[in-house]
Order: structure tokens, then sequence, then C-alpha cells
């Protein structure tokens, strides 16, 4: 099923992109991450409720590793050229923000030590304020 819609969510991805004034890039960074991710959000909610904390962190680091890995075999299906290489600036800060939100998290991990502030750990706080400061700095720099 994946595979038959993905084109179509990408090339929907792409047109709603256009129709709002944004660039490509920083739809599919937003839209189509958000869209994509919702099945990871039902699993990790599914497993915070029941208390399976292990499982939620895993779910959610290892769909971004997948993420990561399969740009290896994109590349090779690209035919030798670069896919990172002709992205635009809004992906170098969108994936700089990932890796740093991906090492926050695993930081988060292994500091086990629950600080908070309000009811709030700091740790998924400061995630969060990344996150925005993140999608501000790729929004500024579509190209």
């Amino acid at each position: 099923m994946i595979l038959l819609a993905g084109p179509l969510l990408a090339s929907s991805t792409a047109a709603l992109g256009d129709r709002l004034g944004i660039s490509r890039g920083f739809a599919g960074l937003v839209l189509l991450a958000v869209t994509t991710s919702l099945p990871e959000a039902a699993v990790t909610t599914a497993s915070v409720r029941r208390e399976s904390y292990d499982l939620a962190v895993g779910n959610l680091l290892g769909s971004n590793c997948f993420n990561m890995a399969a740009l290896v075999p994109l590349e090779i299906a690209n035919g030798g050229r670069s896919i990172l290489a002709d992205a635009g600036p809004e992906m170098l800060v969108g994936g700089l923000f990932g890796v740093l939100l991906t090492g926050l998290a695993m930081l988060g991990v292994l500091d086990h030590a629950e600080r908070t502030r309000r009811g709030i750990e700091l740790a998924p706080l400061l995630a969060v304020l990344t996150y925005v400061f993140g999608l501000v700095l790729s929004y500024r720099g579509q190209g």
C-alpha cells in the first residue's frame, strides 16, 4: 500500500506546497513528514499509555534511523546523482536539526534523572523548542 500511495502523496505534497507558496523541500520537511509520521505517533502514544516506554522510544528512534538509512538505496536508485547535492538549503537545516534532535533524544535516554519543572521534563521541552527553532530556520532558508 505504501508503494502505491507514496507517489500520490509526494505529488500532492508538492502541489500543496506550490499553492501555499512554500518550497517543495519545506513542504516535504513539514507536511509530508507529519503525514508519514502519524502511524509512528499512534504506536508511540499507545505504548506510552501501556507504560511501555522502551517500545515508545525504540519506535521513534528506530523510525528515524530507518529513514536515514533509506538514503543509501535512494542514492543508488538515482543513477549515481546525489539527491542530497540537489536538495535546497532548507533541507540542509532540516537534516542538521534532525540529527541534533536525535542526539537530544539519546541524551534523554542516557540521563535517567527525572528533573521536572512544573510537571514538564526539561529534555522533551528542549527538544520541542529546538524543533520549532529548526522549522523557523528551515522556512527562512527556502530557496
